[in-house]
């Protein structure tokens, strides 16, 4: 936790297609592990009677696997030759732009029911630092696939 705060947690880079987006992925499991972490410091064994803490950590946990599922399949389409791969590549820098917002907003409201105060302040900043996910133009992503669904007549993968 004292890294996440300081600033000095260090994540590899996976050369390839989605390099940011593997990236993000590590990033949302090393913030998945510490707010729950930090949940069941301030709880203990009573971390069962937390639900909505609970309910954010499971969302946390739900996006991340999602985003990381939506990468690797998109990876695997780029250098396989899978069908449409730079539509799925488009996919799934738009997933883990929408999940990164989604994580951001259940990490905050986590930690809003743990702490206050000073060390609010301290751990909201340091999970901001954590959490550096470059917004995309999601509009224009969606727009692509649509229009190439539409033109498909169904779905695109």
């Amino acid at each position: 936790m004292d890294k996440i705060r300081t600033g000095e947690l260090e994540i590899s880079r996976q050369e390839g297609p989605l390099e940011d987006q593997l990236v993000a992925v590590e990033l949302f499991k090393t913030v998945a592990i510490a707010i729950l972490g930090l949940a069941l410091k301030t709880y203990g064994d009573k971390i069962s009677h937390q639900q909505e803490i609970l309910s954010y950590v499971a969302d946390i946990l739900i996006d991340t696997y999602a985003a990381e599922s939506t990468v690797l399949r998109a990876r695997l389409a780029t250098t396989a030759g899978g069908r449409e791969p730079s539509l799925q590549s488009e996919a799934a820098r738009t997933y883990v732009n929408d999940a990164y917002t989604r994580i951001d907003y259940a990490t905050r409201s986590i930690l809003g029911a743990l702490m206050e105060g000073e060390s609010l302040r301290t751990f909201v900043s340091a999970f901001a630092n954590l959490l550096k996910v470059e917004p995309i133009n999601s509009v224009a992503t969606r727009r692509a696939l649509a229009a190439k669904a539409v033109e498909l007549g169904g779905y695109l993968f």
